[in-house]
């Protein structure tokens, strides 16, 4: 009641008291305040106070809330790329333009195939022999994918063919827990890249955010550099996360 008092008294609005306390054990938070008029007498009050507020922050756990999907099958006659290249009739079955395709896009991203269990399929419904599969993952099990074109441009084909349930967010399962970051990109292939998460989109949905605070550390949005970078950003502003602008560098589209 105290602090409260002393607050009012200079006219310091409500939502900043918490903040201010917490930073009123600092030495050049201490001076600013005694530039303000606060004496020294209450400038230790409130010290006293912020440090009680900080029990009380430690002391709090936040609980959440189980996210399970359900267990899904990928196209017919999919195959991790890395059993396909291990198969000797390839040719015969005229599989070797669809399936290097795959492996040329993935080297092309600056990937190995080893990064990732990335798949390939012989199915040729939604032209599925001529895309890369992603399968997504959540708790060890395939829980959707996408699959992505890798013929010429053609906008009667869809660039991607996804199927994944609403609220997922990509490779969540094998971020490390040890971190302080989790960084989270609009596409799998950038996740990939970086080690993070993806949202498979631009505009994550609340249990899409539920997804990433579940990994309790600092999120941090890498934007794409394209038209929808500002849905990303509003959003991320929305979920209070952080936003990093790195440096491209020449070529990086």
């Amino acid at each position: 009641v105290e602090e409260q008092q002393l607050l009012s008294n200079y006219n310091i609005p409500k939502t900043t008291n918490r903040s201010l306390l917490q930073q009123t054990k600092t030495y050049k938070m201490k001076r600013f305040l005694g530039y303000m008029g606060f004496t020294t007498e209450e400038i230790r009050k409130m010290g006293l106070e912020a440090l009680r507020h900080m029990d009380e922050t430690v002391t709090t756990k936040r609980e959440y809330k189980p996210i399970n999907f359900t267990e899904k099958p990928l196209p017919k006659g999919s195959k991790p790329i890395m059993h396909w290249v291990n198969e000797n009739d390839l040719e015969a079955r005229g599989l070797v333009n669809g399936l290097v395709k795959a492996i040329e896009h993935v080297n092309d991203r600056h990937l190995k195939l080893e990064d990732y269990p990335f798949y390939y399929s012989t199915n040729t419904d939604n032209q599925m022999d001529q895309r890369l599969l992603i399968p997504f993952y959540h708790k060890h099990k395939i829980i959707g994918y996408t699959a992505r074109w890798l013929g010429e441009k053609n906008y009667r084909i869809a660039k991607y063919f996804t199927d994944v349930p609403p609220g997922y967010v990509f490779n969540c399962d094998v971020q490390n827990y040890n971190r302080q970051f989790v960084l989270v990109m609009e596409g799998p292939l950038d996740a990939i890249a970086l080690d993070g998460v993806a949202v498979l989109g631009s505009e994550p949905n609340q249990r899409q955010a539920e997804m990433c605070c579940n990994l309790q550390r600092k999120v941090v949005v890498v934007a794409d550099r394209d038209d929808a970078v500002r849905k990303m950003i509003t959003k991320a502003v929305d979920y209070c996360w952080s936003v990093a602008f790195p440096r491209w560098g020449e070529g990086v589209v």
